[in-house]
């Protein structure tokens, strides 16, 4: 009777992992829009620096916040990178509902 009971808790586990699946793209969507935000920051921050008229510590304050812009996108690029690694992994991905990978390869299949 117990295994009975752990069966069907494994197959439950299971269904509703199907059903919670989300795809990648819209998974790291907060990350890409922050590096668009991040992108819009540092245009700024790189017209600040290209001025003349600001002062020393303007600038230098621009120029560490620049660094710091650098390395959170670069960070983040990294996370957009392996999210999308492990959604091509067959061994974390196993329980996707086929509907939305051919959605998603009918998506692929229609970019230029």
């Amino acid at each position: 009777m117990n295994l009975k009971r752990i069966a069907c808790g494994i197959a439950a586990s299971c269904l509703l992992s199907v059903q919670a699946y989300q795809p990648v793209e819209s998974g790291v969507l907060p990350l890409q829009e922050r590096l668009s935000v991040m992108a819009q920051d540092q245009k700024r921050l790189d017209e600040q620096l290209s001025r003349e008229d600001s002062s020393a510590e303007a600038r230098a304050l621009a120029w560490r916040r620049s660094k710091a812009l650098a390395a959170e996108r670069e960070q983040l690029e990294r996370d957009i990178a392996q999210a999308k690694s492990w959604a091509q992994s067959p061994l974390l991905m196993h329980a996707a509902p086929v509907r939305v990978e051919l959605s998603s390869a009918a998506h692929e299949g229609s970019k230029p």
